[in-house]
């Protein structure tokens, strides 16, 4: 393993990966730790900014009979108009459409892989990109 590795499996700055990298004594794991504390400190330092640039991501079941839709705000259009920011959006629809309660979306776990929760997912992009994001509104169809 190594930096470069950890940059492509993070996304994380260069800077930041080498230096969780030497923090953990070369250990993937403590890395990978090391980063996601780094992101979620960044992320609460971007929450007195505004992020006025909207992406609205929106999930039609395949049966047609029900919808999520969310409201997702970044800092700039070069974030909002990314594969990933919109994969996320779309991600977080589907989320919505598909479970029966809205309450504490951001400590809820993500219905695809189910690994993380939706909020440390958001932080973890916000620390990739330096831009705050939220989820400004929700609802379901």
């Amino acid at each position: 393993m190594s930096i470069k590795k950890l940059r492509s499996v993070t996304g994380m700055p260069v800077v930041m990966c080498a230096s969780a990298w030497k923090a953990s004594g070369e250990n993937w794991d403590s890395s990978i730790e090391i980063l996601k504390q780094k992101g979620m400190d960044k992320s609460v330092s971007l929450d007195s900014r505004d992020a006025e640039t909207v992406f609205v991501g929106v999930y039609v079941h395949h049966d047609g009979r029900r919808a999520g839709v969310v409201k997702m705000c970044c800092e700039t259009d070069f974030v909002a108009n990314t594969p990933e920011f919109r994969e996320m959006a779309n991600g977080i629809a589907m989320h919505i459409c598909v479970t029966d309660t809205m309450d504490n979306l951001s400590d809820q776990l993500f219905v695809i892989g189910e690994k993380e929760t939706i909020g440390s997912m958001i932080k973890t992009f916000s620390a990739k990109t330096g831009e705050k994001i939220t989820i400004s509104s929700t609802f379901k169809v």
